[in-house]
C-alpha cells in the first residue's frame, strides 16, 4: 500500500490519497492541485486540494486523474509555467500539468533531489547514479550542464541570487554552486554529532536549512555557509527528505506571491478608520489582496495591532 496524506497545519488528518506502487514524489501547482509520483507504480496522480470524500473510513482525498509516465519517479518539481519535471533516470520526464500530457522525455544519467529556477530550467541531485548535481534546460534542446558539486542528495534554488545548495550526503559538506560556472562557492560545516546532510531548503529570511539523516537535528546556514544554529527535530531519529520542505519553490517559482508591509499615520490621536482606497497594476493572472491593521502607535502595529480587517480583493475597502 502507499499513499499521501493531507494534514492542517496543527498536523490533524484531513483525507488519505491511495496511489498504490511506493508514492515517493509530490508537488503542488499554481491551482493548489497535488501531484503524487510513484517508483514502483511509475504513475503520476492529481488530488483535489480541498475535496474530500468522509463516508470512507479513513476519509479519502479525491484523485482526480492518473497518468502513466513510463519511469520510476523519485521525486517531483514544477516550473513557473506549469511543467512538471520528474527526478527519474536514464530519463526525467517533463509534463504539462495543464493539459495533461507528456511533452517529452530528457536523458538524465544521474537522479535524487529535484528544483526548478526562475528560467524554467531543472536542476538534479546526482547521489542516484554516482553523478553530480545539474541542470537541464526546460527547452529543447534540453542541454546537460554539469556542476563540480559532487556526493549531493537534495537541491534547490536560493531566490535572492539563483544559487544552488545541496546537501552533501555521504561527505557530510553541503555545497553553494554557482549556476553559470558550476564552481562550488562554498562549504558548510556539521554542527553537532550528526552526519549525512539529506534535504535543503531556503526560508522566508534567505536561511538556508539542512536536516541530518543520522542524529535527528537540524542545521540553519548563512547565504554565506556561516553556520546559524542547530536544533533538534527528534534525537535519534533519522531525518529524510529531498523536497521543497520549506515551500520556498512552491513561492517563488511555481505560483509565485510576495507581499509588503506599509505604516499610514492618521497624523493624530484617536484616529478612526472607515474606508481605504487604493489602485493596483494586475497582469494576467495576477492579483492583490490588502488586509488592514491599526493601532494608536507605530511599535503597536506589532505588540498590540486591531483584530485585522480583510483581505479584500478590489478597491474601496469598508472598514468601519
Amino acid at each position: 500500500a502507499s499513499n499521501a496524506v493531507h494534514i492542517d497545519y496543527d498536523g490533524n488528518f484531513i483525507c488519505r490519497a491511495d496511489t498504490p506502487g511506493i508514492a515517493r514524489g509530490l508537488a503542488i501547482d499554481a491551482e493548489a492541485n497535488v501531484w503524487v509520483g510513484t517508483y514502483d507504480g511509475q504513475k503520476l496522480y492529481k488530488v483535489h486540494p480541498t475535496n474530500v470524500d468522509a463516508a470512507q473510513n479513513p476519509p479519502r482525498c479525491q484523485i482526480i486523474a492518473s497518468y502513466d509516465m513510463g519511469a520510476s519517479i523519485y521525486g517531483l518539481a514544477i516550473d513557473g509555467r506549469g511543467m512538471l519535471w520528474t527526478a527519474s533516470t536514464p530519463q526525467t520526464v517533463k509534463f504539462d500539468t495543464v493539459k495533461g500530457q507528456i511533452v517529452d522525455r530528457v536523458d538524465n544519467p544521474w537522479y535524487y533531489g529535484i528544483a526548478v529556477d526562475k528560467n524554467n530550467n531543472v536542476w538534479h541531485g546526482g547521489l542516484g547514479g554516482g553523478g553530480p548535481v545539474h541542470r537541464n534546460l526546460g527547452d529543447a534542446p534540453f542541454t546537460r550542464f554539469d556542476t563540480q558539486a559532487q556526493n549531493c542528495s537534495a537541491v534547490t534554488v536560493h531566490p535572492d541570487d539563483g544559487t544552488i545548495w545541496c546537501s552533501g550526503y555521504g561527505d557530510n559538506i553541503s555545497k553553494k554552486i554557482d549556476p553559470n560556472t558550476g564552481a562550488v562557492l562554498c562549504t558548510t560545516s556539521i554542527q553537532g554529532g550528526d552526519s549525512n546532510p539529506h534535504g535543503v531548503a531556503i526560508d522566508g529570511e534567505g536561511k538556508v536549512w539542512v536536516p541530518n539523516r543520522n542524529g535527528g537535528y537540524v542545521n540553519r546556514y548563512t547565504k554565506d555557509c556561516q553556520p546559524d544554529g542547530h536544533f533538534e527535530v527528534q534525537a535519534g531519529q533519522e531525518l529524510y527528505t529531498y523536497s521543497d520542505m520549506t515551500g520556498i519553490q512552491l513561492r517563488t517559482i511555481t505560483s509565485r506571491e510576495g507581499h509588503w508591509l506599509q505604516d499610514y499615520d492618521s497624523g493624530y490621536a484617536n484616529a478612526q478608520w472607515y474606508k481605504a482606497e487604493w489602485t493596483a497594476t494586475t497582469p494576467p493572472n495576477t492579483g492583490v489582496d490588502v488586509t488592514f491593521r491599526a493601532a494608536d502607535s507605530a511599535p503597536e502595529l506589532t505588540s498590540n495591532p486591531t483584530t485585522p480587517c480583510g483581505p479584500f480583493a478590489t478597491s474601496p475597502a469598508d472598514l468601519s
